[in-house]
Formats: C-alpha cells, sequence, structure tokens
C-alpha cells in the first residue's frame, strides 16, 4: 500500500540563495545512503524529494534516513491520482488498515493543498473526505483534539500523497556543508552530544583526545573510538580522523610545579593551545567542545574567558546552556550513554585537585604556567600525536543480518 517516502527540509527553506546547492547535497547523500537497495528510484519537486519503493521494505529505510542531516522530517506515503475519487478509494484503504487492529481507534483529518489550482480548497476537501469515510466505514469515530491517529491528504500538481505516520529527522543542514571543525573529545557524556550536534548542523568533525598513560589506560582511547564510531553514520560517509595526543609529559609538569588551584585551569590552556595548532594543519575552522557553562570549575564563565585566552580561533560550545538531563537525553538517543559512562577514566579526571579554581586570575594564570616549560613539551606532543582513522561501516551490521547473499556483497562493497 504504502509506496512512496516524501522528504522534507527543515532550515534550508531559508536558504533562497543557497537552497539548491543544500538540497542537492542532501540528495546525493540518500542515494548514496540508500545504493544497496536496488529497487528504489528518485524524483525531486522543488522543497519535496521523493523515493519510490518499488516493493522495497521501507523499516531499514526509515533507519538510514533519520541519520541523515538536514532531513527535517519524512513519511511512508501512499500515491494517488490528484482527483477526488481516487483520493476517496485511497483514504478508505488507508483508515482502513488504521483499524484493523483496533475497531474504536478516533481519527482526524489534516489537508495541504499544494495545488492551488485544484478546483477544492483545503477545508473542502478535509470535509469532503470526511463524509465519505463515514458513509462508507461503520462505526468510524472522529476525535479532532485527541485523535488516535491523523489522516494526511497532501494534495499536489504531481499526484496526491496520503499518510498516517510521520518521522522526525535529524534537521540541520547537510554534513560538511559549513566546514571542517576540530572536537576536543574526552569520553564523557558531553563531548560526544557536541560532536553530534555539531555534525548536525552542517560541519564536519574532526577529533582531538588527550591521553595520559600510563595514569589513564588504553581502554579509555577505546572508549573514545567507540563514542565517535557510533556517531560517524551521521557524517555523509566521511571518515573521523582522531588524533591522540601524549599529553603525561605536560601533565605531570603542572601538578608538580604550579599551584594546585590552578592546574586545571592550565592544563586546559595547554589543551587549548595544542588543539589551535593541529587545527591549522588539517584545516579546521573552530574548535568544539562539551563545555557547559558553571557545570565544572573550568567552565565558569571567569574560567572560560581566562583558558580561552590562549587562542585565536573560533571555539563552538554546542552544550553550552543545555541542563544536563537534555544531553543525557540526547545522549541516550543517539546510543552514546552507556558507552559514556564506562569506567575508563581520562587525563581530565584522574589529576582533579581537591579546591579547583572557579575564578582564575589571568595574569597569575600566566605567572604560574611560565614555571614549565611548555612550548619545548607541547612541540614534542603534537610530534608525537597517533592519528587513528575511523569508518562508518560496523554500523551498518543489521543490513548485512537482513539482506540476501548477493546484497551483503553490495552492502560491504560499499562500506
Amino acid at each position: 500500500m504504502e509506496d512512496h517516502i516524501l522528504i522534507r527540509y527543515g532550515e534550508l527553506s531559508l536558504k533562497k540563495s543557497n537552497r539548491k546547492q543544500f538540497t542537492q547535497r542532501i540528495q546525493n547523500h540518500i542515494k548514496r545512503a540508500l545504493k544497496v537497495f536496488s529497487k528504489l528510484s528518485f524524483e525531486s519537486r522543488g522543497m519535496r524529494f521523493y523515493i519510490m519503493l518499488n516493493d522495497e521494505d521501507s523499516k531499514p529505510i526509515i533507519d538510514i534516513l533519520q541519520k541523515i542531516p538536514g532531513i527535517y522530517s519524512f513519511s511512508v506515503v501512499s500515491r494517488c491520482a490528484s482527483n477526488m475519487d481516487d483520493i476517496y478509494f485511497l483514504a478508505k484503504k488507508l483508515v482502513l488498515n488504521e483499524l484493523k487492529d483496533d475497531k474504536n481507534k478516533t481519527f482526524k483529518i489534516e489537508t495541504n493543498r499544494g495545488d492551488k489550482s485544484f478546483p477544492y480548497t483545503s477545508i473542502e476537501i478535509t470535509k469532503m473526505v470526511g463524509s465519505y469515510l463515514f458513509k462508507n466505514i461503520e462505526g468510524l469515530k472522529a476525535d479532532v483534539h485527541h485523535p488516535n491517529f491523523t489522516l494526511y491528504l497532501d494534495v499536489r500538481h504531481e499526484g496526491s500523497f496520503l499518510f498516517t505516520k510521520t518521522f522526525i529527522g535529524m534537521g540541520g543542514f547537510p554534513a560538511g556543508s559549513l566546514g571542517k571543525t576540530l572536537l576536543m573529545i574526552s569520553g564523557g557524556i558531553d563531548s560526544v552530544v557536541a560532536g553530534y550536534l555539531t555534525i548536525k548542523k552542517g560541519m564536519s568533525v574532526d577529533a582531538i583526545h588527550f591521553a595520559a598513560p600510563p595514569y589513564t589506560s588504553p581502554l579509555a582511547v577505546q572508549k573514545v573510538i567507540d563514542l565517535l564510531e557510533t556517531i560517524t553514520p551521521y557524517t555523509e560517509y566521511q571518515d573521523i580522523n582522531l588524533y591522540v595526543v601524549p599529553f603525561t609529559e605536560i601533565q605531570k609538569s603542572i601538578y608538580e610545579y604550579t599551584q594546585s588551584d590552578y592546574c586545571i585551569t592550565i592544563m586546559r590552556r595547554m589543551m587549548y593551545r595544542i588543539s589551535e595548532q593541529i587545527a591549522k594543519r588539517i584545516g579546521a575552522l573552530a574548535l568544539v567542545n562539551g563545555e557547559n557553562v558553571g557545570q565544572v570549575a573550568s567552565q565558569t564563565l571567569e574560567s572560560i574567558q581566562t583558558i580561552e585566552q590562549v587562542t585565536s580561533m573560533p571555539v563552538i560550545r554546542p552544550l553550552a546552556i543545555f541542563d544536563k538531563q537534555d544531553i543525557v537525553n540526547i545522549a541516550m538517543r543517539i546510543k552514546t550513554y552507556d558507552i559514556s559512562i564506562l569506567p575508563y577514566e581520562d587525563c581530565c579526571t584522574v589529576f582533579v585537585p581537591k579546591h579547583p579554581q572557579i575564578k582564575p586570575n589571568l595574569n597569575y594564570t600566566i605567572v604560574e604556567e611560565n614555571k614549565i616549560d611548555y612550548k619545548r613539551m607541547i612541540e614534542k606532543a603534537i610530534a608525537d600525536t597517533e592519528r587513528i582513522v575511523l569508518r562508518v561501516n560496523k554500523h551498518y551490521d543489521y543490513l548485512l543480518n537482513n539482506q540476501d547473499k548477493n546484497k551483503k556483497q553490495e552492502i560491504e562493497e560499499l562500506f
């Protein structure tokens, strides 16, 4: 019965001059992501994009579409010609399908008349279809305020599209369309969520992690790898490069030679210095992190101001004013939460003074950090940085497990 998927764009409708470029990019992403489904065909109509299923199962396609930035929402729809007889017939079929498991379901109708040449208004179409359904389906009940389901009628030049469900997509902009960033990732809940939101907004992400062996376990780095691999499906099949910086020498020097309550402030300043240098080398235009104002000592406004003074590069903080529970909710939805809470400490949690400074003085900070030869140590840390390339393929295992032998081969070749 359901023969199309109707794709809708969100913020892109506001981008008049660049709209075509953005929509084309999303369409290319959709086609590439769905390449393994050989029966599909595609049609673009202004700010709408149609996927013709041609008997393909929509369930695995829905899962993939929900990971594509730039898609505001989509619906699995049934299409008919734009005339009242065909609309009546299809509307009855869809309503009966909804009622097959529960005859007591209530419904309402919402109509969008995109084709303004159609001889009836949206209100008239709604009334006419409703009247037809009540006459032809015994016991049908309406509830315009709290219905069990809504029958949507989308009447357009190219045909009429009827459906009862809408899936919410990521929204935002197509992946990588707004430039490259470098994500400062720790392994906790916040930073990977910040990375996800950055990708959603149309920026590509590489990542940097600071490791302090033997004080931090190799499992802490593996945890970061697992987190980044979880968000790679959102990146339009772009690899994520993870830069693992050996931070032990710098961190030990800070805690040995500087005042204890300033250690976190100085440590973060070193991280920013290193991140900026690596960002410039890879062509990143901004740094991204999971800082949340007021959450810890290094995230008070006074601390942020003192720490950020060492870089001239823009710093994006997607989570700056989020409530913690809102961050957790996103982490659970994108399936990073359970990984983030694994008990493998990173260098930010291993060396934590009892009473960190929450209102650091900039001049005093500079005096303290000059007690160590940090420029030499930064150069060495950057020279010894390891790059790990994270790919998307492992996240399409469900496709491999639900396809025939020939299609498995196609998927393996694609990824």
